[in-house]
């Protein structure tokens, strides 16, 4: 016997492996970007600096800072927290390189 599949079921199924693409893909990167930090940050100073992953202003992310030195893979050093940080994160000590 053959299943038929209403317009409105195939739809929903296409738009539900659509957002589990999207939301599997944006865990990656969230995932990508955590990847940074090391064992070495003191998350309380990390936390009282209010330090974040990705920076709320773009303009104003750690690699713009002038107490961040550029790594690899999107990572680096920052001076402050004397720990790898996300070139993408941000604190309240940000600095605009010199």
């Amino acid at each position: 016997m053959a299943m038929l599949i209403s317009r409105r079921g195939l739809l929903r199924a296409s738009l539900q492996v659509t957002l589990a693409g999207t939301m599997a893909t944006a865990g990656i990167a969230a995932a990508a970007d955590q990847a940074c930090a090391d064992s070495k940050m003191d998350t309380g100073l990390a936390s009282s600096l209010h330090y974040t992953e990705s920076a709320p202003d773009p303009t104003k992310s750690c690699s713009g800072c002038g107490f961040f030195t550029a790594g690899s893979g999107g990572c680096g050093a920052c001076q402050i927290f004397n720990s790898t940080v996300n070139s993408k994160g941000h604190c309240d000590s940000w600095a605009m390189k010199g």
